[in-house]
């Protein structure tokens, strides 16, 4: 706004430099006017006055000029340089991208990965179940890779590899492969109890038949021997009774000795059958003691055997012999199931 009545003042100024230049040229004509005179005199003083506006206006102007100048660096070139260097630094960024986005596409590959055809079934309904092939029986492939499904080129057909997709396979993958696992150790568990039960019942039937076969018949022997003793001694008493009896019937002097000596025939008798049936409860407990000491070093053994199970076990499933176990249990569990069952009251009943 200043400038422009600066501009108005200067441009009114140029009237008293057109009146001076009139001045001048009547002067010229009339050279002994003295009126003229005067006013080329008043005319130069007015012009020298606008002159100096017309300096100040000049001046003005530099000034407005020159702040102009200063504002436009301020306001626009220092900003159109910081959006210069930005788009240079931007543009070496982008060559910088470039170059390593062309390296690591030559060098990067997908993994070699495989899920199971159960992942790729329970994933979004199978949606790429459409990229596998089935073999000649109409079933999918076990496992399929990675590179089967997905690719990087982009004119290949195949999904482009996306960071979501990838983890929901994966955790579909990681939770069936935690649950196969888990199914391996309950059943490698339950193998290794099945190995310590047919251990336990390999040893009781190695310890019964031990019985069965060496045992018991040393028992039965045991007890005929003393049922022969017994009897021995039972007919070696009753010889010496018969003799004394013979004696005492030949030297008898009247019919109450003869009485005397019947009723002593009949008193040892009576005391025979009374030994004999004292001697067949002692045989009788004799031979319940035998059997209830057979039964419990039976049980001992099995005890002992019990706490021995896993110092006896081998890691290749053998035992001391290197006989393999499990074909060992299932012989003898085989020949346990054939073997006639003997209980325990039978044994205790033996006479």
């Amino acid at each position: 706004m200043v400038l422009t009545s600066s501009a108005e003042i200067a441009k009114e100024s140029l009237s008293s430099a057109d009146k001076l230049l009139k001045l001048t040229n009547d002067l010229v004509k009339d050279q002994g006017n003295n009126e003229v005179k005067r006013e080329l005199k008043s005319s130069k003083r007015q012009y020298i006055l606008d002159s100096f506006k017309v300096n100040k206006f000049h001046k003005d102007y530099q000034e407005w000029e020159n702040k102009e100048r200063l504002s436009f660096i301020n306001t626009e070139v220092k900003l159109f340089n910081k959006k210069l260097g930005e788009m240079t630094r931007l543009n070496d960024d982008v060559e910088d991208s470039e170059k390593e986005f062309d390296k690591l596409h030559k060098n990067i590959k997908l993994p070699s990965f495989e899920f199971s055809i159960q992942t790729i079934e329970q994933f979004e309904d199978g949606i790429y179940l459409k990229y596998l092939e089935k073999d000649e029986e109409g079933n999918y492939p076990s496992k399929v890779a990675m590179l089967t499904i997905f690719a990087l080129d982009s004119e290949s057909g195949l999904e482009t590899p996306d960071f979501s997709v990838f983890n929901k396979l994966l955790n579909i993958e990681y939770r069936l492969r935690m649950q196969r696992q888990i199914k391996y150790e309950v059943l490698l568990l339950v193998k290794q109890q099945l190995r310590t039960k047919n251990r336990k019942w390999a040893a009781r039937d190695s310890s019964l038949n031990q019985f069965i076969s060496r045992d018991l018949p040393l028992v039965f022997s045991e007890v005929e021997n003393i049922k022969t003793n017994e009897y021995e001694d039972l007919k070696d008493y009753n010889d010496e009774e018969d003799e004394d009896l013979d004696i005492d019937e030949d030297s008898g002097d009247n019919e109450d000795d003869l009485e005397k000596d019947r009723e002593g025939t009949q008193e040892p008798e009576q005391n025979h059958e009374i030994y004999s049936k004292a001697q067949d409860e002692i045989s009788q407990d004799e031979n319940n003691e035998i059997a209830q000491e057979v039964v419990d070093e039976k049980d001992d053994d099995e005890k002992d055997d019990d706490e021995k199970d896993d110092d006896g076990k081998d890691d290749d499933g053998k035992d001391d012999d290197g006989n393999d176990i499990n074909d060992n249990a299932q012989i003898d569990m085989t020949a346990q199931n054939d073997r006639p069952e003997i209980d325990e009251d039978d044994v205790m009943k033996i006479d």
